[in-house]
């Protein structure tokens, strides 16, 4: 058992922390990638998985290992009470990763609690917080944006977690078609890196053929706070959109 180095946390976003050598040993997050992580995301899937609209949480679940008061990790073995689905226990059981839950019915506070029990239990270097897309950016006016609740909320969590070292992380700027990558532009800080199929450890002799796309950093999460949204006039609420 390995403690991990960083926990990456999100959005669309999956988001990692980074724990020291020094904090305890409960989880492998071996990851192959050099240095161990804890991912932690949402269980908020597509209706076209999930039947029913999102987000999940602990109690929909069997069979999570509870990590600390308010933090469960996912395991490969883990099931959903029926009608409700998650892609999380199969990620879990395919990829070198440990996962746990972001648990928002408790909304920003709630995940900043969540954060502050993995920094206080794993003592990690550094957190980064990963979207794809780069929504978590808007300003909340952009007339292409539909789902920011999650991003928002991440966000929110991060900027006023415990003192822990944050990077913001862009992957795929625009690919989620939501903000477009030019209006994204100006709002980046330098790329990072390219991922490509060197990145993606596949378990099966399983390969990806085209490279995937850029990685950016931006600025500290407090610099990013997003915008209220506008109201959007003659249209019919609907349940939030999955992130």
């Amino acid at each position: 058992m390995t403690v991990p180095s960083r926990i990456r946390s999100g959005s669309t976003s999956l988001g990692a922390l980074r724990p020291s050598s020094a904090g305890n040993q409960e989880v492998d997050t071996s990851t192959g990638l050099g240095e161990p992580a804890l991912i932690l995301t949402y269980s908020w899937d597509r209706l076209i998985v999930d039947p029913v609209p999102g987000p999940r949480s602990p109690a929909d679940f069997i069979g999570l290992r509870q990590l600390t008061p308010h933090v469960w990790a996912v395991p490969g073995n883990a099931t959903l009470k029926p009608p409700h689905a998650s892609t999380l226990p199969r990620l879990a059981a395919e990829l070198p990763h440990a996962f746990a839950l972001i648990d928002p019915h408790a909304g920003a506070a709630g995940i900043t609690r969540q954060l502050n029990e993995l920094i206080a239990h794993f003592t990690p270097e550094s957190i980064d917080l990963l979207d794809v897309g780069g929504d978590i950016l808007a300003h909340g006016d952009e007339p292409t944006l539909r789902s920011p609740l999650a991003d928002a909320l991440t966000l929110a969590a991060c900027a006023r977690a415990a003192k822990a070292a944050v990077r913001l992380l862009v992957a795929g700027p625009g690919l989620d078609g939501e903000v477009p990558a030019d209006v994204l532009g100006p709002r980046l800080g330098p790329l990072l890196t390219t991922l490509t199929p060197a990145h993606a450890r596949a378990r099966r002799d399983h390969q990806l053929r085209t490279p995937l796309a850029p990685f950016r950093s931006c600025s500290s999460p407090g610099r990013h706070r997003p915008r209220r949204p506008r109201p959007m006039r003659g249209t019919r609420r609907r349940a939030p959109r999955p992130p």
